[in-house]
């Protein structure tokens, strides 16, 4: 994907197509969207899977302000690769639902509003998910999935409401001689009480709804009978949507348990925390509380499941995500319903082989479980769309790093899942925009805000980032530390692009689960592709390096990496790249920039001798 929108295309291809205007489908910041690609092959080369990625909402003009400097709203911050994993994988042996040798899509979510936004502001926002899900479609039916046979929209999260409500309008694209359903991966979002009485998911998606005139894309025979904001609920569409849907969702989905049953505002107490983090640690009355909630649920899909074209997979599992995560997508020990996993269940009601309508026990009958258990709630009042980013635990009892997203869980076994995409749609930018490097200013930036820290030795006053005398200014051969970009006959760079990127991206998910998402958006690439990302983008490179195991680094990461103030700062003038010394590209940069204490912070520049020059080193 690439960094930035420049006007460009690749393999001949842009999104959207001719004659749309291309100031219509644009991401929230107004940069265009994408979408990753990998060809299917064999009997599947005429079968298309469209995943629709999740990432939550932003439901007010500072939540979508602050949303646009990051990857869920501005596609200058999407990942190049991204590892297709559980139901995208192209492996048989990790995909056994015969999906694995389609084509298989993901778009990007960059909106805010699951695909179905239709507005604009006086802020410069660009709410047009809807118009980016359609000009997505024309792109790929342009690419050959008009001719499809076969062919399944599918999503999680913020994607799985996408999935349904697109779900009909995906459908009206093929013949009636296509193949065409749905699945929706925890994306039944309830219109549920919480814990204090209220409504707190309906007051957060009227918000998202009336910000991003969403109206204007529901479904009519829902917004005919009921307010929108109902009808952004999948409770009242289900058991009217008339293309096949599959829903799976864990009956104590673990993100609903904290952003909708139980969030801050409901408990300002903190009677939760302890349940919220690990279902364990829930006392009687709480997991009566969310007895309750599973019972909803079941209300909620009982006309629905009548339907026989439709399929059923709820666990009762506190987790969130389960289609894209190779562990509890398809693998030994993934979670089961009568014996039967996920992936085989969708596979036997899609291909017709069997009815599926699987409602499992109530917790805690459930052993098979791969229940999320968080380290803390991380809160962030600009970001209320977090979804969770943790450890889960197997159901032997041990715990592991596999956050729900695909590319984290894939950066957990790079070898079994780092696929580049075979292709990558891109939006064509209009002339003069974004093209031009700003000036001699990019390279002057200075950090207005005040960090303090006493336990690392920090004091309160700017830092200033980027101005320093030249003498201050320390260059590096890229040949003599194995990062030049040309290579010559009989040698071969220290680090792989493709185990560069895998080491990035165990980075990227390992400091998400330990410390949150509020935090720099580290790119999940190799630092040659991070520095390259900054050149293109006209930004000076923040390097950050840590021992996972060193006792400063928690508090430094907390406390002063994740500063809101600083994330913002950042986000907004630096491209990030972390590592951790314990893996190979990290060790090595380590040593390349002259580390002597950790955590390591530095800011670099690209000059176009082809020399590193490092600005500073900032101690932390």
């Amino acid at each position: 994907m690439p960094p930035s929108p420049a006007p460009i295309t690749r393999r001949g291809s842009k999104f959207p197509p001719d004659p749309a205007p291309v100031w219509v489908t644009v991401c929230l910041d107004g940069t265009l969207p994408g979408y990753h690609f990998h060809r299917g092959f064999g009997t599947g080369a005429n079968s298309w899977l469209i995943q629709l990625e999740g990432g939550g909402w932003c439901n007010s003009l500072r939540s979508c302000i602050y949303r646009k400097t990051t990857r869920r709203g501005s596609s200058t911050h999407f990942e190049k690769i991204i590892p297709f994993t559980g139901l995208l994988s192209n492996k048989a042996e990790e995909n056994p639902a015969d999906f694995f040798n389609w084509n298989r899509v993901k778009v990007r979510y960059c909106d805010g509003a699951s695909f179905a936004g239709d507005g604009d502001n006086e802020v410069r926002l660009h709410f047009r998910g809807h118009r980016i899900f359609r000009a997505a479609m024309d792109e790929l039916m342009s690419k050959g999935m008009r001719y499809a046979d076969q062919a399944l929209l599918s999503g999680c999260s913020a994607g799985g409401l996408a999935s349904i409500l697109h779900c009909d309008e995906f459908r009206g694209l093929f013949p009636a001689t296509t193949k065409v359903k749905c699945l929706s991966d925890a994306g039944l979002f309830l219109d549920a009480v919480d814990v204090s009485g209220g409504h707190s998911l309906r007051t957060f998606f009227n918000g998202v709804v009336t910000l991003q005139n969403v109206q204007k894309t529901l479904p009519s025979f829902c917004t005919n009978k009921l307010y929108p904001t109902s009808c952004f609920f999948p409770q009242n569409l289900i058991a009217n949507i008339k293309t096949p849907l599959f829903i799976l969702n864990a009956a104590y989905d673990s993100w609903q348990v904290q952003e909708s049953i139980a969030p801050p505002l409901a408990d300002p107490k903190g009677e939760w925390r302890a349940c919220k983090l690990n279902n364990a640690h829930c006392s009687p009355s709480q997991i009566q509380f969310l007895q309750g909630f599973r019972y909803h649920m079941l209300n909620a899909v009982k006309g629905f499941a009548y339907s026989k074209q439709n399929g059923l997979f709820l666990n009762s599992c506190f987790a969130h995500c389960q289609s894209e995560r190779q562990d509890t997508w398809f693998a030994d020990n993934s979670p089961v319903i009568n014996n039967k996993p996920i992936a085989i269940a969708v596979g036997d009601w899609y291909f017709d082989r069997a009815s599926v309508k699987a409602i499992d026990c109530a917790y805690p009958c459930d052993n098979t479980c791969h229940n999320l258990v968080f380290k803390f709630v991380h809160r962030n009042p600009l970001r209320p769309q977090l979804g969770p980013r943790t450890g889960y635990r197997h159901r032997n009892g041990t715990s592991s790093s596999s956050p729900s997203s695909a590319t984290a869980t894939a950066a957990a076994a790079p070898s079994r899942t780092n696929q580049e995409p075979e292709d990558v749609g891109l939006v064509l930018a209009p002339n003069g925009i974004n093209n031009q490097p700003p000036g001699l200013a990019w390279e002057i930036i200075t950090l207005p805000f005040s960090i303090v820290s006493a336990s690392l030795g920090l004091t309160s006053g700017a830092i200033g980032l980027g101005v320093w005398a030249a003498s201050g200014v320390l260059s590096y051969s890229l040949g003599m530390v194995g990062l030049n970009g040309s290579s010559r006959v009989g040698t071969s760079p220290l680090v792989q692009v493709s185990q560069s990127a895998s080491e990035a991206m165990d980075f990227v998910s390992g400091f998400e689960r330990d410390y949150g998402r509020m935090m720099p958006n580290f790119v999940a690439e190799g630092f040659m592709d991070a520095l390259q990302r900054s050149r293109h983008e006209y930004k000076l490179l923040f390097v950050y390096l840590h021992s996972p195991e060193h006792p400063d680094t928690p508090l430094f990461c907390q406390g002063t990496l994740c500063n809101e103030m600083l994330t913002a700062f950042l986000n907004e003038n630096f491209v990030a790249w972390g590592g951790s010394v314990k893996a190979i590209e990290g060790f090595k940069m380590s040593n390349s920039l002259k580390a002597s204490r950790f955590p390591f912070c530095a800011v670099v520049m690209a000059p176009t001798n082809q020399r590193i020059a490092l600005l500073q080193q900032v101690k932390c």
